[in-house]
């Protein structure tokens, strides 16, 4: 018995959309522009939501009084190479959640870097620039969630390397199909656009693994 949970190859997905449209010159051509529309479709997901699959949650830097952190690298989980972007809400250190700011923000309320004690604020400059500020004391645990960077498509990527779960991989396709019949001049690719859209907005909707009805909410009294 097979279920439908296994996914497909980045071979499969690229000769999927190969075979969805009429691309000119060799097949070799039109397969490695495949593989680009699929990582520019992954890229557009990873933008749009926090999908389960790709979140990293509870995990955490120490701090050792460094001005910045690499968070490619200081983080505690396996796939620290693959930091994309803390989720929103998510950093705090002991029992205080920690408010993001700017570093902008931050050069005028402490120009000096004069405050001291335990990490207040937050400012992610980039994925290799993480502050905590104040900077804290040796040794601070600051937790945070985080979400991956998809791993890219490629002709030897296996099914099970691909980042989003079988569920959601029709939408790397019809990410990258309509992408494909934009730069071919297809005039029905804003069809394929808006149909994209909508396959995306239902998939964000219903991509937790618990439907919770509404026979779990509970009435509030007037």
């Amino acid at each position: 018995m097979a279920y439908l949970s296994s996914g497909y190859t980045g071979a499969e997905l690229a000769n999927r959309l190969y075979q969805s449209t009429k691309l000119t010159g060799t097949k070799a051509a039109a397969i490695t522009a495949c593989y680009q529309y699929l990582n520019d479709a992954q890229l557009d997901l990873f933008y749009e939501y926090d999908w389960p699959e790709l979140l990293i949650q509870d995990d955490y830097i120490t701090t050792d009084d460094s001005a910045y952190y690499s968070l490619a690298s200081a983080l505690n989980n396996a796939a620290k190479a693959g930091f994309g972007r803390v989720r929103d809400g998510s950093v705090r250190c002991g029992t205080r959640n920690l408010i993001p700011t700017s570093k902008y923000q931050w050069d005028k309320d402490d120009p000096s870097r004069g405050y001291s004690g335990t990490p207040t604020h937050y400012c992610l400059v980039s994925r290799v620039d993480f502050r905590v500020l104040p900077y804290g004391s040796d040794g601070d645990i600051v937790y945070l969630d985080w979400v991956l960077m998809p791993v890219k498509i490629e002709s030897d990527t296996a099914a099970a390397d691909i980042s989003f779960a079988p569920e959601h991989q029709e939408l790397i396709h019809q990410g990258g199909l309509w992408r494909l019949m934009r730069d071919y001049s297809q005039k029905d690719w804003m069809v394929q656009y808006d149909l994209y859209r909508k396959m995306l907005r239902n998939a964000i909707a219903n991509s937790s693994p618990v439907n919770y009805g509404a026979v779990l909410i509970t009435p509030v009294s007037c």
